[in-house]
């Protein structure tokens, strides 16, 4: 599984670390940076970088059904 999560993370869940608390329910979760916050990761200009990251993990994704690697679980 893959979490996108804005660089600027606000105040209320700094708490949580970098997986937001997701970690615990999915021990090798992949995390993405997107620049901006919440809001603005998909806007201008950060939403290309964001596009960009998703067709990654969709490639990824797919070599890994089609049995060409498999993920190793490093973020």
């Amino acid at each position: 599984m893959t979490l996108f999560r804005a660089q600027e993370i606000h105040a209320i869940y700094a708490h949580m670390g970098t997986s937001l608390g997701w970690e615990p329910l999915v021990p090798l979760l992949n995390i993405r940076e997107v620049p901006g916050d919440h809001d603005s990761l998909v806007r201008e200009p950060n939403v290309h970088v964001l596009g960009r990251l998703l067709r990654e993990a969709l490639d990824e994704a797919q070599r890994e059904a089609s049995g060409e690697v498999r993920w190793t679980g490093s973020r």
